[in-house]
């Protein structure tokens, strides 16, 4: 049953007021997951510059933009269910060792597409 209900000044502050400091706290307890991106990305840069031309391979792969496209796609999901599985997902036992596996395929499928492996 619904009932309709006006909220006073002072509830809707309270209310309010709530919602923020839930948005803060949950802004605060993510705050590694930021500095993990940003400082891999200021890794690579570093990395790029101060070794431009060594590479982990023996010869320099030739890139191909479809293969590699693909591959950032099914490394981005990989990562991002990984990542879900390990810091926010609460279920079952079967259920997270199904998300494990397929974070593991999109990643062993995707990382060779995106260094131009293919």
């Amino acid at each position: 049953m619904v009932t309709e209900h006006d909220m006073s000044r002072e509830e809707f502050l309270h209310s309010y007021q709530h919602s923020k400091q839930l948005a803060e706290s949950l802004k605060n307890d993510q705050k590694w997951v930021y500095y993990l991106i940003a400082g891999s990305f200021g890794l690579i840069i570093i990395l790029n510059y101060l070794f431009p031309n060594i590479y982990w391979l023996e010869k320099r792969p030739v890139y191909n933009f479809k293969f590699g496209l693909i591959g950032l796609f099914l490394t981005f999901f990989g990562i991002i269910i990984l990542l879900n599985v390990l810091c926010i997902f609460k279920g079952s036992l079967l259920n997270w060792i199904i998300l494990i596996v397929l974070s593991i395929a999109l990643l062993y499928f995707g990382l060779p597409l995106l260094i131009g492996l293919s």
